[in-house]
């Protein structure tokens, strides 16, 4: 018995092994690489000697399937092995049936066997591939369907915040119509216990009249008549009682009817997306650059509030779902909130500097506290904010996204260089490690929802763009000059803009990786360093933070 691997190169070896598993036979040293290799690690190998007791088994059968009888020819039309009743009968028309011994002549026979082998080979390698990708949709459609649940409790969370919204505006109403209505009520209760109090001391008044002479008893007499006449007047003012009013709860009868003729909470679609052999869906340069349009400068706005000490220093800005802005004060240690005219609303005072901020709802947003190690959630209504639970981490954060109900978190400057993964409830979910050079200190990030493509704006190594599993997609940075990589943000789908320090400018990412484009610049001696920047695609405004002698100010763009 041959090696088999050594067979197929076309050099016979003695075989020593047989595999078990894939029924294949080996020399001695194709059989070492088999036990190696990740694939075959387990398989088991046995002597060839211990096969020979069941070769009588294993010998191919001679005899027609069909007939029993002796197999002498073959058939070249039908491609068939014929014995003497199949060449008379099925085969007795065809015209190319030959002996065996003339259609194995030569070595037809040993370029069939190689033939099939590597036919075999493939087509064991092909059933490898479409096991493994059955598998890898197995878990995709797994992990989808986990994603869709975490959304389904997120939106019935947002409808039970209506309902609860709702329910407190009703009980509102309530609370203030008690009050109204109990009001001028309590007062006459307790005019009526002092006139009470009064009109018993004047009775006790007569009683001691009695006693004395009638000049005093006539005084007396005559100052209870004055005190008892003015209780008379203030019974007849209060004694009126308000007309029977009978309260009750109408309920919208909409909410229910709408809400029962509902047959789900939503609609769950499957889309097909045309998948890629080797890379994400991502754009090219060329859509990259095919939107030559660049922000136009509108106006500056003073951020600095009455309650702030110091100048401030903006270090992240996010866009609420109606065109409001919410900002990170770092210098001042609050959260501000502008309106959608960008006029200041209020702000909220914290206990150390946040960093960067990311809208998480419609009235929701988060803030990353480095010092503390940890997350702060705020509640933004129509003119204010007000702090609720804080999620704490086991790294320094920096950086902040929201994103298919998952945060992601940067470490920044510490020692970790690593992205974390958590749901706003506070649970991890994952860490995201690059290997080791990649990331030096990774600051902003942010998540393009088409191309599904995560970018960071790593201080030193520049643009750093992941797929969701954390594969790293490509690399960029200015290799000309030195620069510090900082805010950014996405306008529309594929265009990416990052603050650049060195250069005093924004530039935009092609997302092929190719490089960076200049799109904004100022001169050095105007001195701005943008820092910070957010994109809201409601108006179609970009707004940009510095550093430097422009702290107080933020640049309002438009993309016309």
């Amino acid at each position: 018995m041959t090696c088999d691997p050594c067979r197929f190169a076309g050099k016979p070896t003695l075989a020593v092994k047989y595999c078990k598993d894939c029924k294949g036979h080996f020399c001695f040293f194709c059989s070492k690489s088999h036990v190696k290799a990740s694939r075959t690690k387990t398989h088991e190998l046995i002597s060839v000697s211990k096969t020979r007791s069941t070769k009588s088994s294993t010998r191919i059968q001679e005899k027609c399937q069909d007939h029993g009888a002796v197999l002498i020819s073959y058939c070249e039309t039908h491609e068939a092995l014929c014995c003497s009743v199949c060449a008379l009968t099925s085969h007795k028309g065809c015209k190319k049936v030959i002996q065996l011994s003339e259609a194995a002549v030569g070595k037809r026979a040993f370029r069939m066997c190689k033939d099939l082998e590597s036919a075999i080979k493939r087509m064991q390698n092909h059933f490898e591939e479409v096991q493994a990708q059955k598998q890898e949709y197995i878990r995709s459609v797994e992990q989808q369907l986990d994603a869709v649940e975490s959304s389904i409790n997120m939106f019935r969370k947002s409808v039970n915040g209506i309902l609860n919204n709702l329910e407190d505006a009703l009980n509102k109403k309530k609370d203030d119509i008690y009050k109204e209505r109990t009001e001028l009520v309590k007062s006459h209760v307790k005019t009526s216990q002092t006139a009470i109090n009064i009109l018993n001391d004047a009775y006790k008044q007569l009683d001691f009249s009695l006693k004395e002479s009638d000049s005093e008893m006539f005084i007396r007499t005559k100052r209870v008549q004055g005190v008892v006449q003015t209780y008379a007047q203030v019974l007849a003012r209060i004694q009126p009682m308000p007309e029977k009013e009978v309260f009750r709860f109408i309920p919208d009868l909409s909410i229910e009817k709408f809400l029962g003729g509902l047959k789900e909470l939503g609609d769950l679609k499957i889309v097909i997306v045309q998948s890629r052999e080797y890379e994400p869906s991502i754009a090219s340069s060329r859509q990259s650059s095919s939107d030559n349009r660049k922000p136009n400068f509108t106006t500056d706005i003073k951020v600095r509030m009455k309650t702030d000490k110091k100048a401030c220093f903006i270090t992240g800005a996010t866009f609420l779902f109606d065109g409001r802005v919410v900002l990170a004060d770092d210098s001042n240690k609050n959260v501000k909130l502008f309106g959608t005219d960008f006029k200041s609303l209020s702000s909220v005072p914290l206990d150390s500097s946040p960093r960067d901020i990311s809208t998480i709802s419609h009235t929701e947003v988060a803030a990353t506290l480095p010092n503390e190690k940890m997350i702060q959630m705020f509640k933004v209504g129509a003119k204010d904010m007000e702090k609720k639970k804080s999620l704490v981490l086991d790294i320094e954060c920096y950086g902040i996204t929201y994103f298919e109900t998952e945060i992601y978190v940067t470490s920044g400057w510490s020692s970790e260089r690593e992205i974390q993964v958590l749901n706003p409830s506070g649970e991890f979910s994952r860490k995201i490690r690059l290997p080791k050079g990649v990331f030096r200190y990774p600051l902003y990030i942010t998540i393009d929802p088409k191309s599904r493509i995560m970018y960071v704006a790593d201080y030193i190594n520049g643009i750093i763009a992941l797929d969701m599993a954390g594969k790293i997609v490509f690399q960029c940075k200015n290799t000309d000059i030195g620069t510090y990589y900082k805010g950014l943000t996405i306008t529309t789908p594929g265009q990416i803009y990052v603050c650049t320090w060195q250069q005093n400018g924004v530039q935009r990412v092609h997302t092929d990786g190719k490089g960076l484009e200049t799109v904004l610049t100022w001169k050095t001696s105007d001195r701005r360093k943008p820092l910070a920047a957010a994109y809201t695609s409601k108006t179609k405004r970009l707004v940009l933070s510095f550093c430097g002698d422009k702290r107080d100010v933020l640049s309002i763009y438009k993309f016309y």
